[in-house]
């Protein structure tokens, strides 16, 4: 029996990271959020500073839909726990949410006050009002971002399981901000925009490639061990 040929190579692993990716409907949606910078560089010639605000908008609009999820998750924990009027815990769940957006989302409000060479904000601001397909692009992130906050990767979680991923999400936001700043600090957005996507992309998907990947093999090994029981 040839062991070289059994044992993995760099490139089957790559083919299952490739498989486990694809096989999630939710990756795809975040590969098409993160090419539209790609798609505004390439196709409409967007300048750096509007590829740096995309980042800045995309992070701070993930931040609040990660936010509004975990605290609507926890106002309904607070609901079976205590007996008290839903409006009242509507109004703490805003409340709850409003504080951590304004503490969270500290390092992007720097950013945008002390560096607006990096995201612009009424430059950018007037640029999507006058554009429909730019509204319609900022537009889809928010929406994306809210939508698998509260339907996709949130939804159903148990509350520990919960913390873990939003403390997971929130260290992601770091990196997205570490783009913001790369492309406006250092330009040639024609390179590195495309990179940048892909990167983002697998920072975004990786942890659910990785369990898409491990419980494949799971599966895998029950069918394995019958093939070497009846080659024996």
């Amino acid at each position: 029996m040839n062991t070289a040929a059994a044992e993995p190579s760099a490139w089957s692993g790559l083919v299952k990271l490739a498989q486990a990716f694809a096989a999630n409907p939710k990756n795809w949606g975040v590969l098409a959020r993160n090419l539209i910078p790609v798609a505004g560089v390439y196709v409409f010639g967007w300048f750096a500073p509007m590829t740096a605000f995309n980042y800045w908008f995309d992070g701070v609009s993930a931040l609040a839909a990660i936010l509004a999820s975990a605290s609507a998750h926890t106002v309904v924990e607070m609901r079976d726990r205590v007996k008290i009027k839903r409006s009242s815990l509507i109004a703490i769940a805003v409340v709850w949410w409003a504080v951590l957006f304004g503490m969270l989302g500290i390092p992007y409000w720097i950013m945008i006050a002390n560096l607006p060479q990096v995201a612009p904000l009424p430059l950018a601001l007037a640029e999507i009002a006058r554009s429909p397909v730019l509204a319609l692009a900022f537009g889809s992130i928010a929406f994306s971002h809210f939508w698998n906050a509260f339907h996709g990767s949130y939804a159903g979680l148990p509350e520990k399981r919960l913390q873990t991923k939003v403390q997971a999400d929130l260290h992601m936001l770091v990196v997205r901000a570490a783009v913001m700043v790369v492309v406006a600090s250092v330009g040639m957005g024609f390179l590195l925009v495309p990179i940048l996507a892909l990167f983002v992309t697998a920072v975004d998907t990786w942890p659910d490639v990785l369990a898409e990947v491990k419980r494949r093999n799971r599966d895998a090994m029950p069918a394995a061990a019958g093939v070497h029981e009846r080659a024996r």
